[in-house]
């Protein structure tokens, strides 16, 4: 067992949790907790709030049901009359005209003298101006179906929003409690490093007057020195961790971050595994999602069955044109009324596989969902019973710790005594270190086990 190795394993820890990206920004007037210059004191729901308001991924999130509530409207406007305006002008090279000659055709002679050789029809110059008014009658369907599955991308919509609100949640205590972590990595390494320096002068007084060995001083120095490898290694950890948390949170990855929420407060409720599934399968976002879509599938059937039915809308027009009938330089006005039906008669059976398209996908989403229903099952019954083993790790952690601060004193007075070898006495000093190590890990192993059950669960639990 080395003093290194403990501290080492933070590099590992701060890398391994993945973040959802978040901006930087340079500072937040009325941002939670206190700050004094750059340094920002924050609990962890202060911190969950903080992120709530910057991260990027929730703020597209957002952006993307705003989006969805706007395409309901536009699904909506489909029902609706829709009124077009059109005006144009028209400049002829010439007059239309006909040729007199050709009247002369169907009477077999020459036609008089002095009669024109064509008679003008219109004016070069034309005007005309008109308003269309189209109101669908029956679609066979499509225009309700299309609206349902808008609404239902709205839903969709709402449900990632949930989700992403709820892995934020769980990607900002697992960045927090990685700076608890590291800092306790870094706290317990200065005790180490402090408790073998005073053991080294003590084992160089001690080989100075000829009752240490040189093997002794020479083995205290390695591992003294390995004590300031570790601490070096812990406080790049905790530079690591600082920059993750404000990185996930959306603010300057330079501001120092103190964590105020007291780590051994933990929730210590009892959960019962059958509950935990219940609440997960009827809260889960994820499932809620596959549900939407396979609704929304289902009304893309309907759709696509509503191809072999006509549509049929009405048609009103009203138009006001220059020149007038007689072609005389006025304006005039005419309108229309009618109904017409539409119907795809022949499209070498496009619209059959559009159908079959729409039930593939339906089913698709049925296979997805019971995939996804049983995966999440599985996950939170694997996150539940982490939260057993992590909370049984802490008492266990805590037995520990306190065998080995006893195992370190006595050994120390017995050091001092002549009575154990300057080895026994390292090792109770490694062992004291790792128990320490063990027991902050083992409160923060607890947290994260909690957050990760109630994030499979669909809660939003921020203690």
């Amino acid at each position: 067992m080395k003093v290194a190795v403990n501290f080492l394993i933070v590099l590992f820890l701060l890398s391994a949790p993945a973040t959802l990206p978040a901006q930087q920004v340079d500072s937040h007037s009325g941002m939670p907790g206190r700050a004094e210059g750059d340094t920002l004191a924050l609990t962890i729901d202060q911190s969950i709030e903080i992120a709530l308001e910057n991260n990027p991924t929730m703020r597209v999130a957002v952006e993307k049901v705003n989006e969805a509530k706007s395409q309901v409207g536009e699904a909506g406007t489909a029902f609706l009359p829709q009124l077009e305006g059109q005006a144009g002008y028209t400049r002829l090279d010439m007059a239309p005209f006909f040729p007199t000659s050709k009247f002369m055709m169907f009477g077999g002679g020459t036609p008089p003298p002095g009669t024109p050789k064509k008679i003008t029809i219109g004016l070069p110059d034309n005007f005309s101006a008109s308003l269309t008014l189209s109101q669908p009658i029956f679609t066979g369907g499509k225009l309700k179906n299309s609206f349902e599955i808008s609404k239902l991308a709205r839903a969709t919509a709402q449900s990632e929003l949930t989700r992403t609100h709820k892995e934020l949640i769980y990607q900002v205590k697992a960045a927090y409690w990685n700076l608890v972590r590291a800092r306790q990595y870094e706290k317990v390494a200065a005790e180490s490093l402090e408790q073998l320096r005073a053991h080294l002068n003590d084992v160089e007084n001690m080989y100075n007057v000829g009752i240490a060995a040189k093997n002794d001083l020479l083995k205290s120095k390695v591992y003294y020195s390995k004590a300031k490898l570790g601490l070096m290694s812990a406080r790049h950890g905790v530079k690591l961790a600082r920059r993750n948390l404000c990185n996930t949170l959306g603010i300057s990855i330079d501001k120092e971050i103190i964590c105020t929420s007291n780590l051994e407060a933990i929730d210590t409720t009892e959960i019962d595994l059958d509950s935990a599934i219940e609440t997960g399968l009827k809260k889960s976002p994820e499932l809620k999602t596959m549900d939407y879509q396979k609704m929304m599938a289902a009304k893309q059937v309907e759709i696509a069955r509503s191809g072999y039915i006509p549509d049929i809308f009405f048609s009103a027009n009203l138009e006001y044109k220059y020149p007038d009938r007689e072609y005389n330089k006025d304006f005039y006005t005419t309108w229309t009324v009618g109904f017409y039906a539409q119907m795809n008669l022949f499209d070498w059976g496009k619209a059959a596989y559009q159908g079959e398209e729409a039930k593939s996908r339906l089913k698709q989403v049925e296979v997805s969902r019971k995939g996804l229903k049983d995966g999440l099952i599985l996950n939170i019954t694997r996150a539940y019973l982490s939260v057993v083993e992590a909370r049984n790790e802490i008492d266990a952690a805590k037995e520990a710790l306190d065998q080995a601060e006893e195992n370190f004193r006595v050994t120390d007075e017995k050091f001092k005594e002549g009575l154990v070898t300057n080895a026994e006495l390292l090792d109770a000093q490694v062992m004291l270190t790792g128990a320490k190590t063990d027991f902050s890990n083992a409160f923060i192993n607890y947290r994260m086990a909690r957050a990760d059950l109630a994030r499979s669960m669909g809660l939003d639990q921020t203690r």
